[in-house]
């Protein structure tokens, strides 16, 4: 393997690695909404507008929100997007 295919791959990683991040982040959120609301979000934005206005802006730390099984869907759901 040569330099510049070596460094796509660690590119594509990264990039994959922020994705996962920030689905976990969107799930951490939507549970914390639900949690709060009783129902999830409608959209996206409403969750965005909700996180904003409850949160401050702060990074939700998922690990600390969401258990096992719930991580373990997000990291498959993400790998079926892969696909």
């Amino acid at each position: 393997m040569d330099d510049l295919s070596l460094q796509r791959l660690l590119r594509e990683s990264e990039e994959l690695e922020r994705r996962e991040a920030r689905a976990l982040e969107l799930a951490a959120q939507r549970k914390l909404y639900r949690d709060a609301n009783g129902r999830d979000p409608e959209t996206y934005e409403a969750l965005a507008v909700w996180a904003g206005a409850h949160l401050g802006g702060r990074s939700v730390d998922p690990y600390g929100v969401l258990d096992r099984a719930e991580i373990a869907q997000v990291w498959e759901d993400a790998e079926d997007l892969v696909r």
